[in-house]
């Protein structure tokens, strides 16, 4: 297929609101254990306001086509203890530099801070927000829930209390769909159960790196995944939208991804381009409409009786020579599902 055309097909599915995921520098107090970073890299941390140039170059080569942005700023960990606090400074000026150009273009930017919670300074965080508050920067937060190679019993306490404290902040909790993650959850939860009755959860798919042998689902797995999830956690998205939506954006947000060296590109698996012999599609690092193509071609989705509704999925994982193991497509599946227990 076509990518031009697949563009045009799926521009009635595609968010209004393009994204953004800058990381700052790889510095990370966890080790979790699906993560691609160098957690003991410096490399970044003194650009940190330069990194506002490389968000504002795409914003301007993008915005006749998108008029809304979402900024998610990570590390690393953002916010850990050893972070100094002159680096505070930092990031309240590059969402600055970022949030006027977007006001002298006339586009609208959406600032979210992904931190992982395990901290103890806890006020200079909260002191951040609130200072970018008085500018007219609105800021959330996002977090993440692994219930698989995270957490002792210390770093769980600090991300509980840390919940609570700056939950008014809270977009939401994310879970990768990593095999690890998914096998637990369906062996059971307590603390999963207990957080999900409180807070905004959303599941996201996992993107292949070098660890992906151990990582990696197949489709088969997702889909016991997705029904054990659309049965039991209905209430849990994107799974109840899968339920109660007739009409679904894709998964996939056209995500601009900034490194801490300010290379860039579509997707951290293909700006690194250390897996490219791994994906079926021909690829660049920035841009994946031949990734879009192979998915629509692939599984049919424009004689499907679901297109509308659908999600579409990962087309990064979809696209990844490890990942299928279905001769029918794992969404039809799973709104064959819906359909049968609605």
């Amino acid at each position: 297929m076509n990518p031009e055309l697949t563009d045009l097909i799926l521009e009635e599915k595609r968010d209004k609101a393009e994204e953004f995921f800058i990381n700052l520098f790889e510095l990370c107090n966890l080790r979790c254990s699906f993560c691609w970073q160098d957690h003991e890299s410096k490399v970044g941390m003194d650009s940190v306001v330069n990194r506002a140039a490389d968000v504002i170059k795409v914003i301007e080569s993008r915005r006749k086509v998108r008029q809304a942005f979402e900024v998610n700023v990570m590390g690393g960990e953002l916010f850990f203890d050893e972070i100094p606090d002159s680096l505070f400074d930092d990031y309240f000026t590059f969402a600055v530099r970022v949030n006027d150009y977007a006001k002298e273009v006339n586009v609208k930017v959406d600032f979210n801070w992904v931190t992982n919670l395990v901290f103890t300074k806890t006020q200079r965080v909260l002191k951040l927000m609130e200072r970018l508050a008085t500018v007219g920067i609105e800021g959330s937060i996002t977090t993440s829930y692994d219930p698989r190679g995270r957490f002792n019993s210390q770093s769980f306490d600090l991300f509980r209390t840390n919940l609570d404290v700056m939950g008014s902040y809270l977009r939401s909790i994310g879970v990768v769909m990593t095999k690890p993650n998914i096998t637990a959850l369906m062996k059971g939860d307590a603390r999963f159960d207990e957080l999900s009755g409180k807070y905004k959860f959303y599941f996201d798919y996992y993107s292949p790196e070098e660890s992906f042998a151990t990582m990696l689902p197949k489709d088969s797995e997702l889909l016991e995944f997705f029904k054990y999830m659309l049965d039991k956690y209905p209430h849990i998205y994107p799974f109840k939208d899968w339920i109660n939506n007739s009409h679904n954006k894709m998964t996939c947000r056209s995500s601009n991804v900034i490194l801490p060296t300010g290379e860039n590109g579509k997707c951290r698996a293909l700006v690194s381009q250390k897996l490219y012999d791994g994906f079926y599609s021909t690829i660049e690092k920035d841009n994946n409409s031949n990734m879009e193509a192979h998915f629509l071609e692939k599984r049919n989705c424009l004689t499907c009786e679901y297109f509308k509704k659908c999600g579409l999925g990962c087309f990064l994982q979809s696209n990844f020579k490890e990942h299928n193991d279905l001769d029918d497509c794992l969404f039809y599946k799973t709104y064959k599902h819906i359909d049968q227990a609605g």
